[in-house]
């Protein structure tokens, strides 16, 4: 029995960074196109399973990691705007960083809309 042709494809999370590779025949990718590219990354596969096809709930649960982890960044670099004697205005950035906070309310992980960072 002739296999179906498949095609390498690379998942990446919110961050860019390599996920999985798969080899799927067409039929399998169908309504995943969003998710998954035939762009060779820039880094190498992961050690671990090479066959692995994630779950939504699995991709949804990496892109919520990927924007905490960026969320945590931006927090933390912004601490010092909360200090008294910071020349920051120190409102704004509260707001903006309570906005950093509530990011994990929103519904899609896919499309996240950050707050703007205090001019």
């Amino acid at each position: 029995m002739m296999s179906e042709p498949t095609t390498t494809y690379y998942l990446a999370d919110a961050e860019g960074f390599l996920a999985i590779t798969l080899e799927l025949s067409e039929q399998q990718a169908a309504g995943r196109t969003d998710l998954l590219t035939t762009a060779p990354p820039d880094r190498p596969a992961p050690s671990g399973p090479r066959w692995q096809l994630l779950t939504d709930a699995e991709i949804a649960a990496m892109r919520w990691g990927a924007i905490r982890a960026r969320r945590d960044k931006l927090l933390s670099t912004s601490d010092f705007t909360q200090l008294p004697d910071s020349p920051q205005d120190r409102h704004a950035w509260a707001v903006y960083r309570q906005a950093l906070r509530d990011i994990t309310n929103q519904s899609d992980p896919a499309n996240i809309v950050w707050p703007v960072v205090p001019g």
